[in-house]
């Protein structure tokens, strides 16, 4: 008798392979007319419509030689088929949530950043967000083309008190003002780095960059060039130190000769800011 075991492998044609499902001995050829046969099942090694094989093909076992042992199919196989698919993949469930979660997050800094009140200032990276509820329409491994989100989370930042900011610009800078400068608050430009948190502390680096403006009497500016064609204003409004630019704008405007600067100081109306 000859034994194969369960999976023993036997080869059809263009080396198209099966396994045994099951093991299974086969006795002695009583004559060369009479073989040993036994009946068993077996399953293609892979997929494909090719293993689709007709009844009455001959298969190799194992390493016997065909004209020692052979097997012949007594149906025709079938079941075989095989086609390319789309399938959801966990990259495909990460970046999607990665990519919404991001998106959901800009638009409520967008959102709270809108509704802040005069006196707050908001810290740009601090953001942070908890899933409140998720579900995909596929799970991994699910046959299909795409993959949608429902995404809903609750997402919180750090907001501060400007006036305290204010407050604490004018103490580290004021004393630093040079000679024959103006500091303002509103002259100052506020930064914020995000250094980390824990446990609801956040730990923030604030910078403070002060435009600083000469301390200039408008008064005495405006007697100056009151009366004064405006090329003529110009060529004295460069002569203060510190002077960048000048916009000057009459209204109404006279044509000509009448086309001058009030002559009365107090309709002149004079705002300086810091160049930027």
């Amino acid at each position: 008798d000859v034994s194969f075991a369960a999976g023993t492998v036997m080869e059809g044609p263009n080396g198209l392979k099966f396994g045994l499902d099951e093991s299974v001995s086969v006795s002695s050829a009583i004559s060369p007319t009479l073989p040993g046969t036994e009946n068993v099942s077996v399953t293609a090694e892979a997929i494909g419509s090719e293993y689709n094989l007709a009844k009455d093909e001959t298969f190799k076992m194992s390493n016997y030689p065909k004209s020692e042992i052979d097997a012949v199919g007594e149906a025709d196989f079938s079941g075989g088929s095989s086609r390319e698919i789309s399938a959801v993949s966990q990259d495909d469930v990460e970046q999607l949530e990665k990519s919404l979660t991001d998106e959901l997050e800009d638009q409520a800094e967008e959102k709270m950043m809108a509704t802040l009140a005069a006196d707050e200032s908001f810290i740009e990276g601090t953001v942070t967000s908890s899933v409140a509820e998720r579900e995909f329409d596929h799970k991994v491994g699910d046959e299909a083309a795409s993959v949608e989100l429902s995404l809903s989370l609750e997402v919180s930042a750090l907001v501060v008190d400007s006036i305290d900011l204010d407050g604490l610009a004018s103490k580290l800078l004021e004393d630093q003002t040079p000679q024959g400068f103006l500091f303002r608050n509103e002259q100052v430009d506020k930064t914020f780095k995000l250094e980390g948190q824990s446990n609801g502390v956040y730990k923030v680096t604030i910078s403070f960059v002060a435009n600083l403006l000469p301390n200039l009497k408008v008064d005495e500016i405006a007697s100056k060039i009151s009366g004064k064609y405006t090329d003529v204003a110009s060529n004295y409004l460069q002569t203060i130190p510190g002077f960048k630019k000048a916009q000057i704008s009459i209204n109404p405007r006279f044509p000509g000769k009448l086309g001058t600067l009030p002559n009365v100081k107090n309709n002149i109306s004079i705002e300086i800011s810091a160049s930027k």
